[in-house]
C-alpha cells in the first residue's frame, strides 16, 4: 500500500520550484511538514481554518496571478466540495496538475473521533468516484496511480496541466502535537 506521505513526498521533489497548494485534511499536515519552499508564496493552504474545497479556487486564482504551473494537493473528500472548478481549468487551459489523495474516507475527520471522542468512526467512508474518469468528461486528460512505482514513472514524464492524477493512498493517522 501506498502511504500518503510518501507519495507526497515524491510529488513536492519533483515540482519543487513550482507554486504547491494544498486543500484541507492530512494531506495538509504532510504537504506542510515536507515542502521545501525557495521563495514565498510557494505553499498556499488555508492557515489551518479548514475549509474544504480550498485548493481547486486557490490554484485557479495562483494560475491566473503568477501565470506559472500550479501543484495542488488535495483529498477526495476536498477536490468533491469544489469538483466543477474543473470546467474553469479547463475553459481557461490553466496549467494545474491535481494530485488527489484517494484514501476513500475523510481521514482527520475519523481520527478525531477515534482519539479525542472515544467513538467508532461515524459518517466519514467515502464512496468516490473514478477520478480520472471524471476529469476525462470535463475534456481533462488524468492518471490513477496506487503504488509508489508508477508514480514515479508518471512524474518522470513532462506533465502539463490541466491534469488529474488520483493516487489512492491507504488510511493513516497523521502525527499531532501531543
Amino acid at each position: 500500500d501506498l502511504k500518503p506521505q510518501a507519495a507526497i513526498k515524491r510529488i513536492l521533489d519533483r515540482f519543487e520550484d513550482n507554486i504547491t497548494v494544498s486543500d484541507a485534511g492530512s494531506h495538509t499536515t504532510w504537504t506542510s511538514l515536507l515542502k521545501k519552499s525557495k521563495r514565498p508564496g510557494q505553499l498556499l493552504f488555508s492557515g489551518a481554518m479548514a475549509p474544504m474545497g480550498y485548493g481547486l479556487p486557490a490554484a485557479i486564482g495562483a494560475s491566473i496571478a503568477t501565470g506559472e504551473k500550479v501543484i495542488v494537493i488535495n483529498g477526495d473528500g476536498d477536490v468533491q466540495m469544489n469538483i466543477q472548478e474543473l470546467a474553469t481549468i479547463k475553459e481557461n487551459d490553466l496549467d494545474i496538475i491535481i494530485f488527489i489523495l484517494n484514501n476513500s474516507e475523510y481521514g482527520i475527520i475519523r481520527q478525531w473521533q477515534e482519539e479525542f471522542y472515544d467513538m467508532e468512526p461515524y459518517q466519514v467512508k467515502l464512496n468516490n468516484p473514478d477520478f480520472a474518469k471524471l476529469a476525462s468528461s470535463y475534456g481533462i486528460d488524468g492518471a490513477r496511480v496506487d503504488n509508489l512505482d508508477d508514480l514515479e514513472l508518471l512524474l518522470q514524464k513532462d506533465l502539463t496541466g490541466p491534469f488529474v492524477v488520483e493516487v489512492v493512498v491507504e488510511s493513516e493517522n497523521i502525527p499531532l502535537p501531543e
